[in-house]
């Protein structure tokens, strides 16, 4: 896994997506869309984030996971155990200087891992593809959106969400958006 500053974060949207934001342009892009309300239990944040890293896996879509928002609930993150877990991945650098992870098949227990602190803190974050087939985004408004050019990417992580240790059934709609 390599971690990214800010400005490399930029040059790597710039380069595998052509853009300078990963929102930027959103429902434009990527038109078909569903949205799920997350749970409060950290168990099932947990298993969403491992449905997440095995969908990732399945499809072999190395990507960029970028933090994009910390310090909202204050009182329900612990920045030492993110530093301490990124130290652990050789990382020094705080959150606000390399908020983006980029990785490959290798690395998916690792991305499971930061996608589990992201879900536990409340912060804000997008999970992209290098080939920008999909942007899957956490808010701190406990919701997780997943946008797609392709129905039937949109099904497939549908799909998979419908399993044990999903999402379940969709809190928005699913389907093309205008």
């Amino acid at each position: 896994m390599r971690i990214l500053s800010q400005q490399a974060c930029k040059e790597w949207l710039r380069v595998c997506l052509g853009k300078d934001s990963a929102l930027e342009n959103l429902r434009e892009d990527y038109v078909f869309r569903v949205e799920y309300q997350l749970p409060i239990d950290t168990g099932k944040k947990t298993a969403i984030a491992r449905v997440l890293a095995q969908w990732l896996g399945d499809v072999q879509k190395p990507g960029l996971f970028l933090i994009t928002g910390w310090g909202i609930f204050q009182s329900g993150e612990n920045m030492s155990l993110f530093d301490g877990y990124r130290k652990s991945l050789g990382e020094s650098r705080p959150l606000h200087a390399a908020p983006g992870h980029v990785f490959a098949d290798s690395d998916l227990r690792e991305m499971e891992c930061l996608l589990d602190l992201a879900l536990y803190f409340f912060w804000d974050a997008s999970l992209l593809d290098e080939a920008g087939t999909f942007v899957v985004t956490i808010s701190h408004d406990e919701f997780i959106a997943i946008n797609t050019k392709n129905e039937d990417v949109l099904r497939q992580f549908q799909s998979r969400c419908a399993g044990p240790g999903g999402l379940g059934s969709p809190s928005v709609g699913c389907g093309a958006r205008t």
